[in-house]
């Protein structure tokens, strides 16, 4: 249950260039094409990141939290967590003039994303099925503790 404030384009200062709407992870956030840094001039958008995509038990898991606040910078971006992510609470998005954004629990600083230089990186190649199932039984996770229902980790997700 990610969202975004309810701003109609026109009103937001938002150009005409196609759809201003940009899905982002779970997030409908109002911002134009990510080609382009957007205009915030009257957005006033915000975002709550689910209680299913925690990492420790209370707050949300780092790589996906980074991935949602990076789709609020055009291109490229760098991310540093301030805080924990409260997990079902509205955070609210601001975006600064040289294309970063920061991101609120009321005035509390949680995150900040910036541009980065592009970069190209070589992808491995993807295991097979067998050796996916071979390493998760080879997996020594705790099924109980801080990270046990971790997104990412968790031993004791359903």
């Amino acid at each position: 249950m990610l969202t975004a404030t309810s701003v109609e384009p026109s009103s937001a200062g938002l150009s005409a260039r196609g759809s201003p709407w940009r899905r982002v992870g779970y997030v409908a956030v109002e911002a134009p094409p990510r080609a382009s840094a957007w205009d915030s001039r009257g957005l006033s958008a915000t975002l709550a990141v689910p209680s299913r995509f925690n990492g420790p038990l209370e707050s949300g898991q780092g790589g996906y939290c980074s991935g949602l606040v990076a789709g609020f910078v055009a291109g490229a971006a760098e991310v540093s967590l301030r805080r924990p992510v409260q997990l079902d609470t509205p955070l609210r998005i601001s975006p600064q003039g040289d294309g970063s954004a920061r991101v609120f629990d009321d005035d509390a600083l949680v995150a900040e994303a910036r541009p980065a230089a592009a970069f190209s990186i070589e992808v491995p190649a993807p295991v097979s099925l067998d050796e996916a199932r071979s390493a998760a039984k080879r997996y020594r996770g705790l099924s109980t503790g801080l990270f046990s229902r971790c997104f990412v980790c968790g031993r004791a997700r359903p």
